[in-house]
Parts: C-alpha cells; sequence; structure tokens
C-alpha cells in the first residue's frame, strides 16, 4: 500500500497519495425513499487523492451521456449556480481544460439503449471522487461525477460537487460519536464500513460544528435497518435532509480560503457573501443585504402573550427562480418582550410525509442559538418532539415550513406563547 498523508478539515477530509488509486465516494441519496431504502448499489471503497483542490477556486466541467429526458442537467446546472452565489467557487464548461469535470448524466446515447438497457443495468450511478484530480504538486487531469442514478433534485448535486470540492459525510467527522450511535453490528452486516469509518483527531481540523441537518449527512436508515441513531431524540427523523445547510457552504469557503476586500456588517450570525461581496450570506430566516430584514412574502409576523394562541399556516413549495427541484420555505417570526422566552407547540399537521430526513415537507422551530445550525426537524406525528413543547430564547422565534419541488399543499396548526425563564438558584 502506497505511503498517504492525511488532512481532514470540518466534514472536509483532503488526502493525498504517491499514486492515483482511482477510488470513489458514493452518494447518500437514500433518505429520499420513504422507509429510507436504497434502490441503487453500494461503492465499498474508500476515497483517495482528496488533498487536491481545484486550481483557482474554479471548476471545469462537460457534460456525457445527455440523453436524459427530465433534463437532469438542468438539475446539475441549478447545483452550480447555488454554490457558485454562496463561495468563490465558480464553474465553466470546457472540456478542454487541463483540470477537468466529466459529468455523466446517463450511461445510455438514445432511447433504444435506455430502454433495453435498463432490463440488466442499474442507472450510471451517483458517486463521485472526492478531491479535484490531480496531486498537489500536479493538479491536472480528469474526473467522473455520476449523475444519471442521483435522485432528482439539486440538492443530490450540491451532494456530489462537494465532494468533487473536498468534502466527505458529515457522519465521518472524528467527533461524531458525540452526536451519534452508530450500529456496528448493521454496518458490517449491510456492507457499509467503509462508508462510515472516522480519522482520527490528530490529523484533523474542525471548520465548522457538527450539523445533524447537513447536506453531507447519511439517513439513519441508508441500506434500510438503521445504521445510526441520535444522540439526542429530537433530531431522529433529521438524518438525511436535504435543504443544504449554511454551514455546508461555510466549510467549503473556508477551505479555498474565499472571502472578500471589505467585509460587511453582517447581523445574525450571517458573513460576507465571496459569490457576492456586496451581500451577507445569511442563515435561513434571514434576508437583506445585512441579514436583518424579513422576507416580504410567504412571511408572517406573530406577538406572543402570556396565554396560548393559535396559528394555521398554509404551506407549498413555489418556484422563485432560485430553487429549481429544491425546497421553498415559509416563515413565521414569533416575537415576546425582552427577557422571555418563546414556547411553540405543534396542534396539527396535514399532508406532510413522515419519513427519514423529512424530504418533502416538514417543519423547522428554531430554537438553538446559533442561529446557522440546523434545529430539529419535524414531519411525522409520533416523534418526541411532536409531543413536546418547543421552547426558545430566540427572540424572535422563527417557526420555518418547507416544501419541496414537487409537493403538494400542506399545513401547520401550531400554539405559542411567552414564558418567563427558568432560574436555577
Amino acid at each position: 500500500m502506497p505511503r498517504s498523508i492525511f488532512l481532514l478539515v470540518g466534514s472536509i477530509l483532503f488526502f493525498s497519495t504517491l499514486v492515483n488509486c482511482g477510488k470513489r465516494i458514493q452518494s447518500d441519496d437514500s433518505s429520499l425513499a420513504i422507509g429510507g431504502l436504497e434502490s441503487h448499489g453500494r461503492v465499498k471503497r474508500q476515497m483517495m487523492n482528496l488533498a487536491t483542490k481545484w486550481n483557482g477556486g474554479q471548476i471545469n466541467y462537460f457534460f456525457t451521456g445527455v440523453f436524459e429526458p427530465i433534463e437532469k442537467n438542468k438539475l446539475m446546472l441549478a447545483a452550480m449556480e447555488y454554490i457558485s452565489n454562496r463561495t468563490c467557487i465558480k464553474f465553466v464548461e470546457n472540456q478542454n481544460a487541463n483540470q477537468r469535470l466529466n459529468i455523466l448524466l446517463s450511461r445510455y446515447d438514445n432511447f433504444f439503449m435506455k430502454r433495453h438497457l435498463d432490463l440488466f443495468f442499474s442507472a450510471a450511478g451517483c458517486d463521485s471522487k472526492l478531491g479535484a484530480p490531480g496531486t498537489r504538486s500536479n493538479p491536472s487531469g480528469q474526473e467522473v461525477l455520476n449523475y444519471g442514478g442521483c435522485r432528482r433534485m439539486m440538492s443530490s448535486g450540491v451532494h456530489e460537487l462537494s465532494h468533487s470540492l473536498g468534502s466527505i459525510h458529515e457522519h465521518a467527522r472524528p467527533d461524531r460519536d458525540n452526536y451519534l450511535i452508530v450500529n456496528e453490528t448493521e454496518v458490517r452486516r449491510s456492507g457499509g464500513a467503509a462508508q462510515m469509518n472516522t480519522t482520527p483527531y490528530g490529523m484533523t481540523t474542525l471548520y465548522v460544528p457538527f450539523d445533524h441537518g447537513s447536506c453531507m449527512m447519511y439517513s439513519n436508515v441508508m441500506w434500510g435497518a438503521p445504521l445510526m441513531t441520535t444522540k439526542d431524540p429530537a433530531y431522529e427523523r433529521t438524518l438525511g435532509h436535504r435543504r443544504v445547510t449554511f454551514y455546508d457552504m461555510e466549510r467549503i469557503n473556508k477551505f479555498y480560503n474565499c472571502g472578500c476586500a471589505v467585509n460587511l456588517e453582517c447581523q445574525n450570525g450571517g458573513y460576507t457573501s465571496p459569490g457576492d461581496c456586496k451581500k451577507c450570506n445569511c442563515p435561513s430566516g434571514y434576508f437583506g443585504k445585512l441579514c436583518n430584514e424579513r422576507r416580504g412574502f410567504d412571511s408572517f409576523e406573530l406577538n406572543a402573550t402570556s396565554t396560548w394562541q393559535s396559528k394555521k399556516i398554509p404551506f407549498q413549495y413555489t418556484f422563485t427562480g432560485d430553487n429549481y427541484g429544491h425546497f421553498h420555505s415559509t416563515y413565521a417570526y414569533i416575537t415576546a418582550p425582552a427577557n422571555k422566552e418563546i414556547e411553540v407547540k405543534i396542534d396539527k399537521m396535514e399532508n406532510i410525509t413522515c419519513m427519514y430526513g423529512c424530504n418533502f415537507a416538514g417543519i423547522e422551530v428554531k430554537t438553538k442559538e446559533d442561529k446557522r445550525i440546523t434545529s430539529p426537524l419535524l414531519c411525522c406525528e409520533d416523534q418526541t418532539i411532536a409531543k413536546k413543547s418547543f421552547v426558545s430564547k430566540n427572540n424572535p422565534t422563527i417557526v420555518e415550513l418547507f416544501s419541496r419541488d414537487p409537493t403538494g399543499p400542506s399545513a401547520v396548526t401550531f400554539s405559542y406563547r411567552y414564558v418567563d425563564p427558568i432560574r436555577f438558584g
């Protein structure tokens, strides 16, 4: 085995070897199936050539296997736009570049081949090599990103492109055992050991906090039976969610040293966007140039009192120009007097599919003091958190109702009030 050097940063693992072993890391889109059972095969090998960056933060790409009735290339292009709008990473279509990415949309060149070969083979797969082609001393060559077998979601493209940029799965972080309980027996039985390995702290620098809602996280039930459970039971349905988090983009920015010449005075945990230095990257629920505004539509302002009030909010996916194949959210902002906490309880959910990952529609009551991190998601009436009240120190407390393209109308009824903080003497 060749001698190798590892460097793991945040949930990004960078690995340079003395030879090109060409191994790959598979996708984790199984969470999008109800019950979590994945249909495509598993790649059981670890990753190689992980340390190489894309020169100048530019991914030169081209599409092959372009026959695809649903025009999956549009989803990949939307994923590229999502990343480039929030980072310094740029995407340029150029199949002759010295360092390039071949995005394989389908293994078929025409409908006849697709119709007949589908009887014997799966689609093109859903996986990407980790890191850019080449080595640190010679960053050149070509890699293949298999996208034909990925789920029809923009965030599947973000997931695979993040692998190519250097990001591994969130559950592979060396601190994952602080948050997850891994079922080692089931991992071995399912052949997923290579996908569930971690890297020692001695080779690690963490850029961002562990985020249960990261788009790089596997579902609890990646291959059927539970691979892992959350130490905090409130997060039982959050693993495998695919909205793409604030920290998913921030760690890419930090690894590629993205930044702006002048930093804005961003609020609510935001920072100056390397994708557009005239505005901030904002946590979900915060808008405007400096992350200090509400959105002008699909937004509700609620004032809490000391007695319970009830609110029913309908919501559904709406195309807004930048969320093709992705999610749309409706926000409720609950405000209370100073030095009060806000209590929320969910009374009724309508037309919300219960599933691991909550990837059709769901609710996030933002109770975490870190406004950038994902709070527990709710989409099932039997969840532990569905039977309890949410108590938040955030003022306002944001209730985010999200729905994916395409999903029909949903509705949530919840009660809210303010309470005095619990004090310990």
